[in-house]
């Protein structure tokens, strides 16, 4: 079977679709909770998420084995940055068509990076 990083790739997947409930949409948690996870209320607060990720990959999928459930953490960061990028860039990608179409062919600009 194949292993990505010491899992086997059903393991892995397993773990995977674990941490996507982490994305999911839950009920508004109490605010003494939310304040944890506000970036403007604790210096930690993405620190905060991404211990949340793990602790509902550990307790899931990830079958309180805490190698495995770092792992699927760590590859669910590895997406959550690949898929930032890919929006960011996607929406500058749009914000570039527009302007070309505004200001005509002859101002293209210079593409960002």
């Amino acid at each position: 079977m194949t292993e990505v990083g010491g899992l086997k790739l059903n393991d892995l997947i397993a773990v995977l679709a674990t941490g996507a409930g982490a994305w999911s949409i839950f009920p508004k948690a109490p605010s003494a909770v939310t304040d944890l996870f506000d970036s403007e209320q604790n210096s930690f607060a993405e620190l905060f998420k991404w211990l949340m990720v793990y602790i509902l990959i550990w307790q899931g999928q990830g079958r309180l084995d805490m190698g495995k459930s770092l792992m699927g953490t760590l590859v669910m960061f590895l997406i959550a940055q690949v898929a930032e990028r890919f929006s960011k860039k996607k929406a500058n990608d749009e914000f570039d068509a527009v302007a070309e179409a505004l200001r005509g062919p002859r101002y293209k600009r210079e593409r960002r990076s």
